[in-house]
């Protein structure tokens, strides 16, 4: 949720998140707060003239609607995305993601929340549903699809993730991504981080860093 919300801030204006209260009155990873409040703290970062909002239900007519985990029944969502461990869901016609693949490992929520939110610019600037990501299983450890009910397994455990001393080499959208993540794994290391350009505003529609993060 996190990492699709931040994805849309980058170019949507107007982001109505629905979450039930439950979820979102929980402590968020990061420490900082509910969810809720770091979801809208990371959105209004992003873009400080955006209108992003957090309600029990929605309000925005005739929205595109990207829904995050199994869809209730009776709805119709513009795009759907789920995730667990290494697999990532995009669309609902393939199934749902075993439970047994839910754990800590955050590859597939991040994988999932790049799609789904790639599908969403796709639908928002009008394009042809062949010019769609088309819906199925991603396996983000052997960077592959998974066959149309075909049998996967949940890829290598990650828990306690220490990785030692990193040196990463270039933080542009890829670099920056990676040590996004590296964060939002709580992987263990020491990482050195070189890139001698500057940091400019037009960067931000590339990077999930936030501006509060960058100034330090």
């Amino acid at each position: 949720m996190l990492t699709t919300c931040n994805l849309l801030s980058r170019w949507c204006r107007r982001v109505e998140v629905v979450c039930p209260a439950a979820a979102a009155d929980i402590p968020s990873y990061s420490g900082r707060g509910l969810l809720k409040d770091v979801v809208i703290q990371t959105m209004c970062d992003a873009d400080p003239f955006g209108n992003f909002c957090i309600s029990d239900s929605a309000t925005l007519e005739q929205p595109i609607s990207l829904h995050i985990g199994p869809v209730p029944p009776k709805t119709r969502p513009t795009v759907v995305i789920d995730s667990g461990g290494w697999t990532a869901s995009l669309g609902s016609s393939n199934g749902r993601i075993p439970a047994r693949f839910r754990d800590a490992n955050i590859i597939g929520a991040v994988g999932a929340a790049c799609l789904g939110v790639a599908n969403v610019f796709k639908h928002a600037i009008g394009v042809s549903e062949n010019s769609l990501i088309a819906d199925g299983l991603f396996d983000l450890f052997r960077l592959e699809r998974v066959p149309e009910d075909g049998i996967f397994d949940r890829g290598p455990r990650l828990s306690n993730l220490d990785l030692g001393n990193i040196l990463v080499v270039g933080l542009g959208s890829v670099g920056s991504s990676f040590v996004h993540c590296l964060k939002l794994s709580r992987a263990i290391c020491q990482a050195m981080l070189v890139d001698q350009d500057l940091i400019k505003v037009e960067n931000f529609n590339r990077s999930p860093f936030l501006a509060e993060q960058i100034s330090r």
